[in-house]
């Protein structure tokens, strides 16, 4: 987000540029994200050990991603003032540089509610913020008909596997966390559902969706945490989960033109309703049911004369 504000600002274009990291960690992702986005190669520090280099013509940015995702430092001005920005040009500038780049701008959106639980693995690393019940929570995804989901250790992922994951979906749920900011390459039309732990009280996220014109649903996991050394493992309600997660399909179910007005284990009528659920009832193992009469239920007389549900 950054270098696309540099970028803009600059009018630069990436054929023209070099880009020097100026660390010593190994370049993984940043290659295939970077190049072609931002830069024709890219160099590190470490490239030339003990040799002084002269730098023609260099333009410096400063990494302050606070400044960009955390509403206190938005409007550092005007205190108590509410945030009203929504849907930021620059965050859709810089997701659609990175989509472009991936081929995934002109993915179509999935056509029912697509669930992308994000998890993550200790077995990996130490790592904290592990969800302890999550075969309960994907039960509670069982539940649902007409949709689909899948949970996913981004962190086993390429950088493009990853966000092929994340264009595809329109409801992403999971804890507090960066991986959070995969919500700037949802679907257009998607919501992020954001498990706090007890102990956060940050709104990182809920800005990045306002800003990525994204629906955001907050829940808050409990105080039910297990510490495993430096590491936490979280329990959540499953009961407040389920209410929180009903919410968020029921958006989903009304993105486009979608007529589905209803949660989680939608009632098969009003499924019946939307004529482009035709192609999914098999795959997501829903029943068929035959359209309910939509006529008008009160005659002249001003008696009722159908039920519709």
């Amino acid at each position: 987000l950054n270098m696309e504000i540099v970028f803009r600002a600059l009018l630069l274009p990436p054929s023209a540029v070099r880009m020097v990291l100026w660390d010593r960690m190994e370049v993984m992702w940043h290659d295939k994200v970077l190049v072609p986005s931002f830069a024709k190669s890219i160099i590190q520090a470490k490239d030339f050990p003990k040799t002084k280099v002269l730098f023609r013509h260099v333009i410096w940015h400063l990494e302050a991603p606070a400044n960009i995702i955390h509403p206190a430092k938005t409007v550092p001005f005007v205190r108590g003032r509410h945030v009203t920005c929504v849907g930021s040009t620059l965050f859709k500038a810089y997701a659609g540089r990175i989509l472009r780049t991936f081929s995934l701008w002109d993915e179509r959106p999935p056509p029912i509610p697509h669930i992308l639980l994000t998890i993550r693995q200790p077995k990996r690393r130490n790592i904290g913020r592990v969800l302890v019940n999550q075969g309960e929570v994907e039960e509670v995804m069982k539940k649902g008909n007409m949709l689909t989901w899948t949970a996913a250790d981004m962190g086993s992922m390429s950088f493009g596997e990853q966000i092929s994951f994340v264009r595809k979906a329109n409801v992403l749920v999971g804890m507090h966390g960066a991986g959070l900011m995969w919500v700037l390459f949802l679907a257009d039309e998607a919501v992020l559902v954001e498990i706090h732990p007890s102990y956060r009280l940050d709104r990182h996220f809920r800005h990045a969706a306002r800003l990525s014109g994204k629906h955001y649903l907050p829940m808050r996991a409990g105080d039910k945490i297990e510490c495993v050394g430096t590491s936490d493992r979280i329990t959540i309600d499953i009961a407040e989960f389920t209410k929180v997660l009903d919410a968020a399909v029921r958006l989903a179910r009304g993105f486009d033109d979608g007529v589905s007005e209803c949660g989680l284990a939608c009632p098969l009528q009003i499924l019946s309703l939307d004529p482009t659920h035709d192609d999914h009832y098999a795959p997501t193992h829903t029943q068929k049911v035959s359209r309910p009469d939509l006529k008008f239920p009160c005659n002249t007389a001003g008696v009722k004369t159908a039920s519709f549900i």
